[in-house]
């Protein structure tokens, strides 16, 4: 029966998505949307709003109220594309297909390895914006249709707007990532400056709250970069999760992959993607330790049911949020029995608020001494 899924093969794959997708944890429930499968190609378009100050002009009692204005509501497009299947499907023996209905420790692999092809696709596909789209690799031109200012249309330049910062030396690495070098080592006291610089932002949405109501931001960098950070924390300042935040409530929230800790209102979560390999100074590794406020990644995707059917006799495997893992019949019925196994997705990303996120480029003592 087509659609049908053993439930060991679909939680097998979910596990390998869970395990794999830093990115999508900065995605704000609120600020994902389901759309069908008519959007592929074409995506959707968010109404995002500033937040604007209040006048303190005096109003006369009891009179009615004088429009003065109305807010500017800025268009913020993300594309939906089609992902998968292609270089990615693979043949498989008749003697698996056939024995699809039964706990096939080599079909689960099969299918887990294509949940891990899911998987880290779609981790890419987020993570160009928090890694690799702001500012390229030398401080250029960043244009959203959020601009710093209420009379600005663009970014003038990621440096300029406060987005990135190259290195943590006073006097150097000015806009460019060659030039960082071995002394520009991230540490608490810039985890603590860059959410100062959210603040100052006004990007005081969180990710999630604590279990006080007190809105919390993130931090994703490199495994080498988080060693270097606990490295410069007293020991009564290391970071612990269960003081602050419930376990239950960051599973529900998604927050379940590489977190190593809370440490005042910052979420630290680790993923080996945030590095560019040999692009600092002599040729060292770079790595950007990137703070996330909430706001500012948007997320569309297809859900299980608009994506497509499988054939007769095919099976579908659902993963989370845009993706599904096909097994489908492969030629002739009359030869020997084949299978296709592969990915689709239909999803994206976008960025809301620039604003809502900063960039710190650095070196780490950790990478370069192991």
């Amino acid at each position: 029966m087509a659609g049908t899924q053993i439930p060991i093969y679909g939680d097998s794959i979910r596990e390998v998505y869970a395990r794999n997708t830093v990115i999508d944890q900065l995605v704000n429930t609120e600020d994902r949307q389901e759309i069908t499968e008519a959007k592929r190609g074409t995506g959707v378009v968010f109404e995002y709003q500033k937040m604007t100050d209040g006048t303190t002009s005096t109003i006369t009692a009891n009179t009615a109220e004088t429009p003065s204005g109305s807010t500017t509501t800025i268009p913020v497009p993300i594309l939906a594309n089609e992902y998968g299947a292609g270089a990615d499907a693979e043949i498989i023996p008749g003697g698996l297909y056939k024995l699809r209905y039964t706990v096939s420790g080599q079909l689960e692999n099969k299918l887990r390895v294509q949940g891990n092809k899911a998987a880290t696709a779609i981790n890419a596909i987020g993570l160009n914006f928090v890694h690799t789209a702001i500012g390229g690799a030398n401080n250029a031109a960043y244009v959203h249709p959020l601009g710093p200012d209420s009379g600005s249309t663009q970014f003038t330049s990621p440096v300029a707007s406060k987005l990135v910062r190259y290195g943590t030396q006073t006097n150097s690495r000015a806009g460019y990532r060659a030039d960082i070098d071995a002394n520009d080592v991230y540490s608490v006291t810039w985890l603590r400056r860059q959410k100062a610089r959210l603040m100052a932002n006004k990007a005081f949405k969180g990710i999630m709250s604590t279990d006080m109501g007190t809105p919390i931001v993130a931090l994703v960098a490199h495994e080498f970069v988080m060693n270097d950070l606990l490295t410069s924390m007293t020991f009564d300042a290391f970071p612990s999760v269960t003081d602050f935040i419930s376990l239950n409530r960051l599973a529900e929230r998604g927050l379940n992959l590489g977190m190593i800790g809370i440490f005042e209102g910052v979420l630290l979560i680790q993923s080996n993607d945030m590095v560019y390999a040999g692009a600092g100074f002599g040729g060292i590794d770079v790595y950007p330790a990137v703070m996330v406020a909430g706001g500012f990644l948007g997320k569309v995707f297809a859900p299980p049911a608009e994506l497509p059917d499988p054939k007769a006799d095919g099976s579908k495997f659902d993963v989370p949020e845009g993706a599904a893992v096909y097994l489908e019949p492969y030629g002739s019925i009359h030869g020997q029995r084949q299978a296709t196994v592969s990915w689709l997705a239909y999803l994206g990303y976008g960025v809301f608020d620039p604003l809502a996120a900063h960039r710190l480029e650095v070196a780490s003592t950790t990478g370069l001494s192991i």
